[in-house]
């Protein structure tokens, strides 16, 4: 079961509001779905760097960061990433 859990996708939510964010949390966790929570927008890029998740649920509305800029900040990392592991020949 161990393994099982460590191959499922992993996916990041950040929502300001603590039941929102325990809600979906034990709804996709009761699906197999590995979570990892982040309650405002710091330490998101850190997550993404660190969790590489699947996927991210982002509350556009958060009261530390627009949730859009967020998302741009994200897509940046992401992009920033990849060139880099082009250039240096790796393939994931």
């Amino acid at each position: 079961m161990a393994n099982e859990r460590s191959l499922a996708p992993l996916v990041l939510v950040v929502d300001d509001s603590e039941i929102a964010r325990e809600a979906v949390k034990d709804t996709l966790e009761s699906s197999g779905i590995r979570v990892v929570t982040l309650e405002s927008a710091f330490g998101f890029i850190r997550t993404l760097r660190e969790k590489q998740p699947a996927l991210i649920l982002l509350d556009v509305g958060l009261a530390s960061m627009n949730g859009t800029k967020l998302v741009r900040l994200g897509r940046k990392f992401r992009a920033a990433t990849r060139n880099h592991r082009r250039k240096s020949g790796q393939t994931s």
